[in-house]
C-alpha cells in the first residue's frame, strides 16, 4: 500500500511540476512587464529636457548573411530621438571581441552616418549582457537616470535592471523586429528568469 502512495505521488509530481514550473515562468515574465508599465514612451515629444541615452548592443551584420532588424531599429529610434533635441549624451554598450566585432564601434559608425556628431557618443564595450549595460549606468559613468532605447520586451527587461541598480530610467521604444523572429521571445522568457535571479543576487550578495 505505501509502495502505491510513493508511486501515486511521484507520478503527480512528475506531470505537475513542468506546469508548475511554467507557470512560475510566466508569472515572473508578468512582473517584469508590469514593472516597466508606464516607463515606456514611442513620441520623443514626451520628453521635456535632453537625457544621457543608453542603448544595449545588438551587432550590425552583413547584409548577405542576416539583416539585425534589432540593430537597424535601435539605430533609426536613437537617430529620431537625437532630431528631436533630446539626447545629451549617447552611451552605446555592447560586446566586444578582439578581431570579431566591436557592437559598441559598430553602432557608432552608423550614428555618424546619420548626422549625429562623435563628441556626444560615449562606448561601453563591456556591455556583454543587458546586466551590464545597464548597471553600468552607475557603477561607470556615475548616472542615477537615463533613457534607454530597445525592443519593447527587452525594454521591459532594461527597466527592470535599471529599477534593481536603483537607477530612473524610462524606455524609448524602437520598432519590433519582423515575425519570423518571434523565437526570441522564448529566449526572452529565460533572460528575464536569469536577470530576477541577478536581481536577487545583486540585493542579497549570495
Amino acid at each position: 500500500m505505501k509502495i502505491r502512495k510513493i508511486l501515486k505521488y511521484t507520478f503527480l509530481l512528475i506531470f505537475t511540476a513542468p506546469v508548475i514550473l511554467i507557470c512560475l515562468i510566466w508569472l515572473n515574465s508578468k512582473i517584469i512587464s508590469l514593472s516597466a508599465s508606464g516607463k515606456m514612451i514611442s513620441d520623443p515629444g514626451t520628453l521635456n529636457r535632453k537625457y544621457d541615452v543608453m542603448i544595449p548592443g545588438a551587432g550590425q551584420y552583413k547584409p548577405e548573411q542576416w539583416i539585425n532588424h534589432s540593430f537597424n531599429h535601435r539605430m533609426e529610434a536613437a537617430v529620431e530621438l537625437y532630431k528631436a533635441g533630446k539626447v545629451r549624451n549617447l552611451i552605446l554598450s555592447g560586446t566586444y571581441v578582439s578581431g570579431l566585432f566591436n557592437e559598441a564601434n559598430e553602432m557608432r559608425n552608423v550614428l555618424i552616418t546619420f548626422g549625429v556628431p562623435d563628441s556626444i557618443i560615449i562606448r561601453d564595450s563591456t556591455g556583454f549582457r543587458t546586466w551590464e549595460s545597464v548597471s553600468n549606468i552607475r557603477k561607470q559613468f556615475n548616472l542615477d537616470e537615463t533613457v534607454i532605447i530597445t525592443q519593447r520586451s527587452h525594454l521591459e527587461r532594461s527597466l527592470f535592471i535599471a529599477w534593481c541598480n536603483g537607477i530612473s530610467a524610462e524606455g524609448f521604444e524602437a520598432k519590433p523586429v519582423p515575425h519570423h523572429h518571434r523565437y526570441w521571445n522564448l529566449r526572452e522568457y529565460l533572460a528575464r528568469i536569469k536577470a530576477t535571479c541577478d536581481c536577487f543576487r545583486h540585493h542579497t550578495g549570495l
